[in-house]
């Protein structure tokens, strides 16, 4: 009987594990796929969520919430003012993996603004609203995006003197900023939010709406693709 080598033992494992590893992968392409196809678009990436502390401490009941209400024209937005498809982000400025989605997300927008529109609600990790606060301060002022961008491009360093200096770089009124900032101004907006997000059936960060369907967790930018080429597809039925 021939004996069987230690490296065709290890050859052997390591073809096991690349075959399951690339069966997972096309298993999940094809999942997006088909929910894409059946408009059933709800894909849960719990692996990749940062959970909020409200989760489990609230008495909020789960429910269906409209598209109408997820989209609210109150909350800041931008890319296309008459989309075919919506993205509702629920996100916290201060989650490493909102960070992780913000740039592809991001450059998506960017790319198809003509089609694409993007709507931004907060739903915070923690107790610490200040990221929050400064954001609800600069749109007051016209500025949210360029405060959103640079709350999580410079995440790591997030404190009050930070969005003092990130309101000053973006040409804020300071008196008008800091007395919105000091006094709270919107907090009841925030946890507006955060209501709907509970409500709505959210549990972590990030969380998008897409056309009204849930997605949990960090999206690539070729996902984001694909997504909207089913809703084209979709439109042109």
């Amino acid at each position: 009987m021939k004996r069987i080598k230690k490296w065709q033992i290890l050859l052997g494992v390591f073809l096991f594990f690349f075959l399951v590893s690339g069966f997972l992968f096309l298993r999940k392409i094809f999942l997006y796929k088909r929910a894409i196809e059946s408009g059933s678009i709800i894909i849960n990436n719990t692996d990749i969520t940062q959970y909020s502390r409200y989760l489990g401490s609230s008495n909020v009941q789960k429910e269906d919430v409209s598209r109408g209400e997820l989209e609210s024209n109150a909350s800041p937005s931008r890319g296309s003012t008459k989309p075919i498809m919506t993205i509702v982000e629920f996100a916290d400025f201060n989650c490493s993996h909102c960070l992780s989605a913000y740039d592809d997300l991001k450059l998506f927008v960017n790319e198809n603004k003509n089609d694409v529109k993007l709507i931004y609600r907060y739903f915070p990790i923690s107790d610490d609203l200040t990221s929050e606060l400064s954001a609800t301060c600069a749109n007051e002022q016209g500025k949210f995006w360029e405060m959103h961008d640079k709350l999580f491009e410079n995440q790591r360093i997030l404190s009050e003197s930070a969005f003092m200096r990130f309101a000053k770089e973006l040409g804020l009124d300071m008196d008008k900023f800091e007395t919105c900032y000091s006094s709270k101004k919107y907090e009841s907006t925030i946890y507006s939010d955060v209501n709907l997000a509970l409500r709505a059936g959210v549990n972590g960060t990030p969380t998008f709406f897409v056309n009204g369907y849930l997605f949990q967790g960090v999206i690539t930018k070729q996902i984001w693709e694909q997504l909207l080429q089913g809703v084209k597809n979709e439109t042109n039925k």
